[in-house]
């Protein structure tokens, strides 16, 4: 879903929230809030996206990397 968002709004910064009982959520930052044709608009662009059958790579880092994140992911990260 990032990769789709950050495609069609470049611009949109990804935030994260805190973890949930079924994984965790992130949200964007952008100027105006989504609407409903964005929100089909990004369904389609995941579908492209989908069957382009990109690997996912998991990637581990030590816990003393600093993150480089929003300052919202900051305090979560920091009062985790």
């Amino acid at each position: 879903m990032a990769k789709a968002v950050k495609q069609l709004w470049p611009d949109a910064k990804m935030t994260i929230g805190p973890s949930i009982e079924d994984g965790f959520y992130y949200d964007f930052d952008k100027k105006e809030p989504f609407t409903d044709e964005d929100l089909l608009k990004i369904e389609d662009r995941m579908k492209q996206i989908i069957k382009q059958n990109e690997p996912f790579v998991r990637k581990s880092f030590p816990s003393r990397t600093r993150w480089r994140c929003s300052p919202g992911c900051t305090k979560i990260i920091s009062s985790s």
